[in-house]
């Protein structure tokens, strides 16, 4: 009753959560629960459906509960035989673009960290992690755009 009232149970999956026992479907909640928004992942033109899916099941596996994703030349449409279903257990929020993605972090009060391997880096174990934080990926082949890189 209370995870109806959340909005958590709808009325579309009635038919599956009808059949779990209440008290699993309590379990699920508490899990869900443990996940974190203090730490996010934001992904920059990651074009391959594979990589897409990697992405999703390892933040679904480290707790991480929102994914922001900007779309590349390809459309984020990652592999649902890759996901596993991860996807189902986060939150994905489609950006416009990288700067609008960055500085919408950024007034949440996240500290966005690029994944970059030029001048003036540091070391993923030296990251500041008393804030909330962001950690920006990539395309495949580019890795992240100057733009991110300079709004990061």
């Amino acid at each position: 009753e209370q995870l109806q009232k959340e909005g958590l149970l709808t009325e579309e999956t009635r038919l599956i959560w009808e059949m779990i026992l209440p008290e699993r479907l309590k379990r699920m909640y508490d899990i869900l629960q443990q996940r974190t928004r203090y730490v996010t992942v934001l992904t920059e033109a990651v074009d391959d459906p594979h990589n897409q899916a990697a992405v999703l099941r390892t933040a679904e596996a480290f707790g991480v509960q929102d994914v922001y994703v900007v779309a590349g030349r390809a459309p984020f449409q990652p592999n649902p035989l890759e996901t596993r279903h991860a996807d189902k257990w986060l939150t994905l929020r489609q950006q416009p673009d990288i700067v609008t993605a960055i500085q919408d972090l950024q007034a949440k009060g996240y500290r966005v960290y690029a994944s970059y391997l030029g001048e003036g880096t540091i070391r993923l174990c030296d990251i500041d992690v008393s804030q909330p934080t962001a950690l920006l990926f990539g395309n495949e082949h580019s890795g992240v755009s100057q733009e991110a890189i300079r709004v990061a």
